[in-house]
This record gives structure tokens, sequence and C-alpha cells, in this order.
């Protein structure tokens, strides 16, 4: 069975500025969302049960609390999260550096990113400015 898709453009992930989501692709196979958080940003405590994470931090870093046990992040360093795992996330304290994360799992089950095609999103890095991811 060939796959017909055609290839993705080449995203640069440590490009553009703003905080949030600021780029992203999901389709049956794949989710991905490229995250940038301010200091001290946190993503609350949550249990996954769909499917298994990868976290791989790009620039700045942070903890991640994954069933109760610290992870230091840091650029270059990946984390799998598995399935039904609770996590929380805090992007580096104090500073200035705003920390860049992949967050990445699949298949995506998510009927918000499924609808028959492969999807990809961009949001201008200027025009996001929402502090949640």
């Amino acid at each position: 069975m060939s796959d017909e898709r055609e290839p993705a453009a080449v995203v640069d992930l440590l490009g553009g500025t703003g905080t949030g989501p600021l780029w992203g692709m999901a389709n049956s196979d794949l989710n991905a969302t490229l995250l940038a958080w301010p200091p001290d940003h946190e993503l609350v405590e949550d249990t996954n049960t769909e499917l298994d994470i990868l976290l791989i931090v790009l620039e700045g870093g942070g903890v991640a609390t994954v069933d109760e046990q610290e992870h230091r992040l840091v650029p270059g360093s990946a984390l799998l999260v598995q399935k039904a795992s609770s996590r929380a996330i805090r992007a580096g304290a104090g500073g200035s550096a705003t920390s860049r994360f992949i967050d990445a799992g699949g298949p995506c089950r998510s009927p918000r990113h499924l609808g028959g095609a492969d999807r990809e999103w961009i949001h201008s890095p200027s025009s996001v400015s929402s502090g949640h991811g």
C-alpha cells in the first residue's frame, strides 16, 4: 500500500515569537504541537488516558512531574509520558526566556483533529498571545 500524501514542508520550530501553541499538525497517525511558554507557566496536573505523549524540549526548560516523580527538562531532552500517567509541567522558573516544547502523540483520536484528511494548523506567532497549551 502506497502513501500518497504530499511531503510536508519544513517548519522552523525555533523561529518566530509569541506564547501558546505556535504550530501543530494532526492526522490519524500523529498529533504534534509546538508550545511556547513564558517562565513559570504551568500545565496543571492531568491524566491522559488515550495515548502516550512524547515531550521534547527545544529551548528553555522546566520540570515535569509524572506520577508524582519530578523530571528536570533541559534543551535537547525528551520525556515519554505513558498513557494513564498523571503529568504536570512547569516552564523554567524566573528569567525572561520562553521555553519551547514539542508535545507529540499518536494516533490522534480527538474529533477536533480528524476530518478525513491530514491537517496542519499554523498560528501567526505575532497573533498568539495566550499563555495556554
